[in-house]
């Protein structure tokens, strides 16, 4: 955030004329904030484990909650589990069919 404005805030982006991350660079960037990893997230694949990484049960809920904030969704029942939070790739997916819905 070097540019002093959230980059999920799509007005403020619009405003300062900086181009919108990506929905996989956002997810990357609240797993980063919000998972509380053994690495750093930009060591991490799109498609490492995030439970491998260091993901625990308690984070995975903090991560949630942000991951919901930030897109303006709400994971339903049916997609609250571990599969759901195994990758970026994978929360990547999620949060694109939750935004479509």
């Amino acid at each position: 955030m070097e540019s002093g404005i959230d980059p999920l805030d799509l007005e403020g982006v619009r405003a300062k004329g900086v181009a919108k991350p990506s929905v996989r660079e956002a997810v990357r960037q609240i797993v980063g904030e919000h998972g509380r990893l053994g690495i750093p997230v930009n060591q991490l694949a799109d498609s490492g484990d995030l439970y491998a990484a260091g993901l625990t049960s308690l984070a995975t809920v903090g991560l949630m909650l942000a991951l919901e904030e930030a897109f303006d969704v709400e994971f339903p029942d049916g997609m609250l589990s571990r599969r759901t939070f195994a990758s970026i790739d994978v929360l990547t997916a999620a949060i694109e069919k939750l935004r479509a819905a």
